[in-house]
């Protein structure tokens, strides 16, 4: 059989070339062999495609996505999910045509001629891939112009095109599987607690007090339809309130069952409050620290307080609130008593160092011949009848004994009449 000289690459060349130039990019013709290997390749290829797309569709996450009625940033998301997963089909049959042609081509003879060697390279490295037909848009049409027109792709192309749309429906699914898997579970913890809580409130006779179900239903319904909206800030917020209130379940069936010794220990509280908000009530040590504002004895109020708690079935939440209410008012008092009960001390020991020191400086008038100074003497008999005061008003005691304290010390600096004819 006769070929034109061009048909014929040099010997070493390795490859044919077809006279029409029907071969792939350069119009290079792929030889027998080259053929064989990409058929095989693309075989292979195809089978791994199979697998993914299969895996994908029988996905449990892209089942419910495909189940359920989706929202939000979840709907936009799975919509173009969709769109690409219908494009992964599509393609994936146009694929598997192609590469059923270049088949059947193939099997014609054992040893291809030029005419099948030229047709397996276009369909295997050229455009020979049809895609749906597309409508031309108004803007790029002519007058005589087609109204639709067809792409073709290599079949490298397409897998490429494939691969970005399989990226982007696994992506998709992904999201949403770790975003179900990261809130479900907490959302059934939410209700785990919910119904432990539930149980507590039946034990107190309190089964209308369930202000979380509703709760915990609609952030649920949330995850599912739109789990790509974050709602692991709701589902946070919703488990601490759930717990707080599945506590305080807990302590009021604690209070229940302890009422009288929790009672008790309020009393003696109140008992001790009362004893040191009238620890200051001695008047021969009384100073104006000490005298109290009217009202500012507690222990008289909570004492009422505690003598009205009572405890029934279906008060028992009401009953902790007030016993919690209760301490809270004890503890500031108790704070605010032993505060005063300071002040007041620090007060005493004040006044106890200004007679101290207003008798010391007596002494040593005495000592320096001031004793029968009259000026001397009324100023120290009133400091020392400003420190006998009940209540002793410190500030005007203070600034008495620091007065007749330099005045003293003044007198002394100056010898007296007797210590000089001496």
């Amino acid at each position: 059989m006769a070929y034109h000289r061009d048909d014929v690459c040099q010997q070493g060349c390795g490859r044919t070339r077809h006279a029409g130039g029907a071969g792939g990019a350069g119009g290079a013709t792929m030889i027998r062999e080259e053929i064989d290997e990409e058929l095989r390749r693309r075989t292979a290829e195809s089978e791994a495609m199979s697998e993914a797309l299969l895996a994908l569709d029988e996905s449990p996450t892209r089942c419910l996505l495909a189940q359920t009625r989706l929202s939000g940033r979840t709907a936009l998301r799975w919509a173009e999910a969709q769109a690409a997963i219908l494009r992964l089909w599509e393609c994936f049959s146009a694929y598997r045509s192609t590469l059923e042609h270049a088949r059947e081509v193939r099997d014609r003879r054992s040893r291809p001629g030029t005419a099948e060697l030229a047709d397996l390279t276009s369909l295997l490295s050229g455009p020979a891939v049809p895609l749906g037909a597309h409508a031309v848009p108004l803007s790029r049409r002519t007058l005589t112009g087609p109204a639709t027109t067809q792409e073709r792709l290599t079949l490298a192309a397409l897998v490429a095109r494939m691969d970005a749309d399989f990226t982007v429906a696994t992506q998709v699914i992904a999201a949403v599987e770790d975003a179900w898997s990261a809130a479900l579970p907490r959302l059934d913890a939410v209700d785990a607690a919910i119904r432990a809580a539930t149980t507590f409130a039946g034990d107190l006779g309190e089964l209308d007090t369930d202000p979380f179900s509703a709760s915990s239903a609609a952030v649920r319904q949330q995850v599912l339809t739109d789990p790509l909206a974050g709602s692991a800030g709701g589902i946070d917020q919703l488990a601490r309130e759930v717990e707080t209130w599945r506590t305080d379940l807990q302590r009021a069936v604690r209070l229940r069952d302890g009422f009288a010794e929790h009672v008790a220990r309020l009393h003696s509280d109140v008992l001790r409050l009362a004893a040191a908000e009238t620890a200051t009530a001695d008047p021969a040590a009384e100073t104006a620290t000490d005298a109290a504002p009217t009202g500012w004895h507690r222990a008289p109020a909570l004492a009422r307080r505690v003598a009205a708690l009572t405890g029934r079935d279906g008060r028992w939440q009401a009953t902790l609130s007030e016993c919690r209410g209760i301490e809270r008012d004890l503890s500031a008092a108790m704070r605010a008593a032993e505060a005063r009960n300071a002040e007041a001390e620090a007060a005493r020991a004040t006044r106890a160092e200004l007679r101290g020191r207003l008798g010391a400086y007596r002494a040593k008038a005495a000592r320096f011949g001031h004793a029968d100074n009259a000026a001397l003497d009324l100023m120290f008999r009133e400091a020392r009848d400003l420190l006998r005061a009940t209540p002793c008003d410190l500030v005007a005691a203070d600034a008495a004994v620091v007065s007749y304290q330099r005045a003293v010390t003044d007198a002394s600096a100056v010898p007296s009449r007797g210590e000089t004819s001496s």
